[in-house]
């Protein structure tokens, strides 16, 4: 294929890509424009208080996974700022005889 063709053929592909994703964000931006002009004028939002549940649900568990990593991080520094005696073996070593 000679050159003067395959850059023809990226330039019509690139072009034809940026329409596409032109035409997709106005698409995007009309559906967010409708459901917005339904909830002004007092429609329902499908799944809206399904999704919000899902969120506070998602929200709780995050806390409580980030209150247990602080409490085991404090207990590692507790551990860390005790410090070791210096005649304390590392546990698993065994001495030679």
């Amino acid at each position: 294929m000679p050159v003067a063709i395959a850059e023809a053929l990226a330039a019509v592909l690139a072009i034809t890509a940026v329409g596409g994703m032109i035409l997709a964000g106005f698409r995007m931006r009309m559906g967010h424009r409708e459901r917005m002009v339904q909830l002004e004028a007092g429609g329902r939002d499908d799944g809206k208080e399904e999704v919000i549940e899902t969120l506070r649900h998602q929200v709780e568990t995050l806390s409580e996974e980030v209150t247990e990593l602080n409490e085991r991080m404090d207990f590692t520094e507790r551990l860390l700022t005790q410090g070791r005696p210096a005649d304390a073996k590392p546990r698993g070593v065994t001495t030679p005889v």
